[in-house]
């Protein structure tokens, strides 16, 4: 994961979102830039800018709650009149057949075999998940997945991995945008719908999703 998918916005004066490339973010607004050459295992290092000062390190999750503390994902995704809405360039991969695995002549399970990918524009609301074409001139309709029936979610350092009743395992690796924003709207989007159904407090998102009852 590049660092500023992890860093999606700036831990320092909130700006959205971050830019750089690699091991390296820089925040555009406040000139913030933090990189991975912090000799602690866990941290992160930190050029404060305008000085002449040595680099801060500092745990990286430390600046993830910093991030969240400034509003994490929901603030960009969230419009002046409440609603979630938000979308990115993604790559689609639908899972195919499964490939065994195996060691020494041992099978050790099954790994979804994908397809190739497709473009495509990925757009959550607050009640579904949809898929466009990237083309204007394609007029064809977007495919729909509701919140509540999505069965699971879960995240790499590329890539957000559904998995629905109709289409089976469903990959997005994002063009441009941070999975872990993905990620982090989707875990919010998905616990109000199903609290917002009756369906109970969500408790976790894998294997599969799962809430507690809510109380009658």
């Amino acid at each position: 994961m590049a660092l500023k998918d992890f860093l999606y916005r700036c831990p320092a004066c909130g700006h959205d979102p971050m830019e750089g490339r690699g091991d390296v973010a820089t925040c555009p607004s406040c000139t913030l830039q933090i990189d991975r050459k912090a000799t602690g295992t866990t941290c992160l290092r930190l050029h404060v800018p305008g000085t002449e000062a040595a680099p801060i390190e500092v745990p990286a999750a430390t600046l993830a709650d910093r991030i969240t503390a400034h509003g994490g994902a929901l603030t960009r995704a969230t419009h002046s009149d409440g609603s979630l809405a938000y979308e990115a360039e993604v790559r689609v991969q639908t899972a195919g057949s499964e490939m065994p695995i195996r060691y020494r002549r041992r099978l050790l399970g099954f790994a979804e075999r994908f397809g190739a990918g497709t473009p495509g524009i990925l757009h959550l609301s607050a009640d579904a998940l949809e898929l466009r074409s990237p083309s204007s001139a394609d007029a064809s309709s977007p495919r729909r997945w509701a919140l509540e029936d999505i069965r699971s979610l879960q995240t790499s350092s590329s890539a957000v991995q559904i998995t629905t009743h109709l289409d089976g395992v469903v990959l997005f690796r994002f063009t441009e945008d941070s999975p872990r924003r993905w990620d982090e709207l989707l875990r919010h989007a998905i616990g109000e719908r199903w609290k917002r159904l009756g369906k109970g407090t969500v408790q976790e998102f894998q294997p599969r999703i799962r809430a507690e009852e809510a109380l009658p």
